[in-house]
């Protein structure tokens, strides 16, 4: 309940008191700013998510393409995992991107990012990498048959556009897959583009 209150002014040694204060209760709007069966009968009742919002947005685009998704299975989930394709990988880099690959024994492929702070600081920018390149896989994972893959950035890559990364990564998944189909396993080859 609100109430109007007057305070007079207070000269030096008498005390404040309240003048005017009123004894009626404001009167209620007919449409008060409350959810529920109380609220305005225009306004959404309740909190409802529309179509697209949220954290399955994401699964929507997915869901509508069979086989393109990013599940839990397609990607390097443990510290053994990352140490395995450090330890015996193929490289290929460019001025944006290095990207590791090992054969893993399996018949899908598996991403790990290794997206630095020191190279990349902006958590920001970080982001939409890490956005572009998982996008890049999904688009491409079945072309890229039984290979781990870490990808890593360098500090170029703040700078570059959308399409010059999504480039790059297309030309590394190309170099990737041919370099392991020959030996990824046996030997450890170096690719610089």
């Amino acid at each position: 309940m609100i109430r109007d209150l007057c305070v007079s002014q207070v000269s030096p040694g008498e005390a404040a008191h309240e003048k005017n204060v009123s004894t009626q209760q404001n009167q209620a709007r007919p449409y008060p700013r409350v959810q529920g069966s109380h609220g305005h009968p225009q306004w959404p009742q309740g909190t409802q998510r529309t179509q697209g919002q949220g954290p399955q947005a994401a699964d929507c685009l997915t869901e509508s393409i069979p086989g393109y998704g990013f599940p839990r299975s397609r990607r390097l989930n443990t510290s053994g995992d990352f140490q395995r394709v450090f330890d015996d990988a193929s490289k290929s880099a460019d001025k944006y991107l290095t990207v590791l690959a090992r054969a893993n024994g399996g018949q899908s492929p598996r991403l790990g990012l290794a997206i630095s702070k020191k190279q990349i600081r902006k958590a920001s920018d970080r982001n939409r990498i890490k956005r572009l390149i998982r996008e890049s896989f999904r688009l491409s994972q079945h072309s890229l048959d039984g290979l781990d893959f870490i990808v890593m950035a360098r500090s170029a890559t703040i700078q570059a556009s959308h399409e010059a990364l999504r480039n790059s990564l297309h030309k590394h998944w190309k170099n990737q897959v041919r370099q392991c189909k020959s030996s990824c396993s046996s030997s450890s080859k170096s690719t610089v583009s």
